[in-house]
């Protein structure tokens, strides 16, 4: 209906009413039916209008059409309603299942989160893809393994709420629940089980495991070899490669999307298990139909066209190796992957009832996002390479120098991608606002996560400083035995006595230098463990050259540990005034003193060091050299 015709109506039935208002004397009871019906009839049509402007908002500017029989308060709505109908949803759960195109689609998700600064509930201690695999999800495993979300303090749990997750990990929806951010939208993808299967066959490598049975059996013979005896080589494959390969050469997608293999050939707890699955995921992808998938979970997430784009990953070169996949093979391949199969054929169907759902623009949309695809992939001049990696062939990708930020952020590799949000999550600093002298922001290094802050290290015959997280000792960022702490140890290396390494040094030395500035504030926690009482080992704070680097020379003392046995086996902190004349950088150096033959007392002497804050141009409110925690 045309907007002019709304107005026309409204204005009329104004009109109306105002007549009725007038008029005392008449009454309802009689005033002419046709009039009453007359009334009734435009009340529909306004609201049909309201509902028809409505839509149209939705995809047009109204400063772009005349609209001014509507109220002040109508514009109020209409402009909140349309900017919540825009706005881009950035909390997404993405259960990623192994050999189903998941790597290129966590690869769209992880350049979002890099884009808009978002955090990622990644394992801390998998410093190359923040991977949980196969480790199982419960509500207390952020304090455990999770790195901190952005601009949280380690250790501030109640605070560990994330906006996306994108490694492997196993679906665990109560547990996820307690640490994504609420409303965020749950994801997955599947693929056809017989296509998945070779896939899978082959990049764990099982090939190798039945030529090592069969010798003389071709590589393109071995899929059909393995479905001679599957039990007998699946028994085969875990004893060469390990426990894990059962759950990864068996109904794998099943088992990532949280069904234990013990009951993947039971039908009822199946049954159940697809219909929890089919009310908790908000959009299941499929793999063969990946752009159709993307145009679905771009709908979902409201996103942009280029929040979409990729270039696959992970990705096997076309000149390799492939089975031949006959009816009988892929009948074998299904039963084996029963559960798989499953899962499969039922969320296949409902995936074609979202595109159903979609609407008319479905093939308009679909055309769009493929020309914008080739359009992207040519402009970035993409050449492709052949890289090998744990006896894993794949596709990498070269770019043109003078290439966008979008092309480099598609063509580098997901891990990159996934160490930048890390570095970004555990920089080993945390922050806290001062309320000190000038309320600055102190930058606390706590060295969580293994990470050094930027310091360097130096140490002398295998006395060295480290991280250490077996001692089961509370560290003073998070208080917690899940923290971190910096440790001057004994490291065993080889032709290396105990006694070679008695009094030898360590240091730990800051990225800062300190200038002619005459006030500097240095405080820090350290623990000398109680083993250590009478065996004459040490700890100083020296200003050391700024032009000397790591090595292990010149040393200005500013403190030293004082032997005193109430300091031992505790957290002890210190606040320590600095005066700099030339420039110079301030070290931690440990000295070692009488070490033990006896192995497990050798493992318990050393001298732990946390939460290092230097703030450079200003004194210590208070300055305390050997105080209790």
């Amino acid at each position: 209906m045309p907007l002019g015709s709304c107005e026309t109506n409204i204005k009329q039935l104004k009109l109306l009413l105002a007549e009725k208002k007038s008029s005392d004397t008449l009454m309802t009871s009689q005033m002419p039916q046709s009039k009453i019906l007359k009334i009734f009839l435009m009340t529909l049509v306004a609201g049909f209008c309201y509902c028809v402007v409505l839509l149209v908002l939705s995809d047009q500017s109204y400063g772009q059409l005349s609209l001014s029989f509507l109220g002040k308060e109508t514009f109020t709505y209409m402009d909140y309603w349309r900017k919540q109908q825009s706005t881009q949803l950035h909390d997404v759960c993405f259960i990623k299942t192994r050999k189903t195109a998941s790597t290129t689609l966590s690869s769209i998700l992880n350049r979002y989160a890099l884009t808009h600064n978002l955090s990622l509930a990644l394992m801390k201690t998998n410093t190359r893809s923040g991977h949980f695999n196969i480790i199982p999800i419960r509500e207390d495993s952020p304090r455990e393994l999770f790195l901190p979300p952005l601009g949280v303090k380690p250790g501030d749990w109640t605070n560990y709420k994330y906006n996306m997750m994108t490694v492997h990990v196993r679906y665990n929806r109560s547990a996820f629940e307690t640490f994504m951010n609420p409303g965020t939208k749950y994801i997955s993808i599947l693929r056809e089980t017989c296509s998945h299967f070779e896939s899978d066959f082959v990049y764990y490598r099982i090939p190798a495991v039945v030529k090592s049975i069969k010798e003389n059996i071709n590589i393109e013979e071995t899929l059909q070899e393995y479905f001679r005896d599957p039990e007998y080589y699946w028994e085969q494959t875990m004893n060469d490669y390990g426990e894990k390969f059962k759950f990864f050469t068996r109904n794998v997608q099943a088992f990532d999307l949280g069904l234990d293999h013990i009951y993947h050939n039971d039908t009822d707890v199946l049954n159940t298990f697809i219909r929890k699955l089919k009310d908790e995921i908000d959009l299941m992808l499929i793999t063969e139909y990946f752009d159709e998938s993307l145009l679905l979970l771009k709908k979902l997430l409201r996103w942009d066209w280029n929040d979409v784009m990729y270039i696959a990953r992970n990705m096997r070169p076309q000149n390799t190796t492939r089975a031949t996949l006959t009816l009988d093979l892929c009948k074998k391949i299904k039963e084996w992957n029963s559960a798989d199969d499953m899962l499969y054929q039922t969320f296949n169907k409902t995936f074609w009832s979202r595109v159903k759902e979609y609407g008319k623009d479905w093939q308009r949309d679909l055309d769009k996002m493929k020309r914008q695809l080739r359009t992207i992939q040519s402009n970035c001049s993409v050449t492709t390479a052949t890289s090998v990696k744990r006896s894993h062939e794949r596709v990498v990708y070269k770019i043109h120098n003078s290439s966008s930020t979008l092309c480099k952020l598609l063509t580098v590799n997901n891990n990159n991608i996934t160490q930048e949000i890390m570095q970004k999550q555990s920089p080993g600093y945390y922050v806290l606002n001062s309320e000190g002298l000038d309320s600055q922001r102190q930058k606390i290094c706590g060295f969580e996560y293994r990470a050094n802050c930027g310091f360097t290290f130096a140490g002398e015959k295998g006395y060295e400083w480290t991280f250490d997280q077996e001692l089961q000792i509370e560290d003073v960022t998070t208080n917690s035995t899940y923290g971190t702490f910096l440790v001057a140890k004994y490291i065993r290396k080889r032709n290396i006595t105990v006694a070679e390494i008695e009094n030898k040094r360590a240091r730990v030395l800051l990225p800062v230098h300190l200038g002619n500035v005459s006030q500097n504030c240095l405080s820090f926690y350290y623990y000398p463990s109680k083993d250590l009482i009478g065996r004459n080992f040490n700890l100083q704070v020296c200003l050391v050259p700024g032009t000397i680097g790591a090595k292990l020379t010149n040393c200005l003392p500013a403190w030293k540990l004082v032997d005193a046995t109430a300091n031992f086996g505790k957290w002890n902190f210190v606040s320590l005034n600095l005066t700099a004349v030339n420039t110079v950088q301030v070290a931690f150096e440990a000295v070692s003193g009488q070490f033990s033959e006896n192995r497990n007392i050798t493992d318990q002497l050393f001298i732990g060091l946390d939460d290092v804050l230097l703030q450079r141009g200003r004194p210590c409110s208070t300055q305390r050299v050997h105080t209790e925690t």
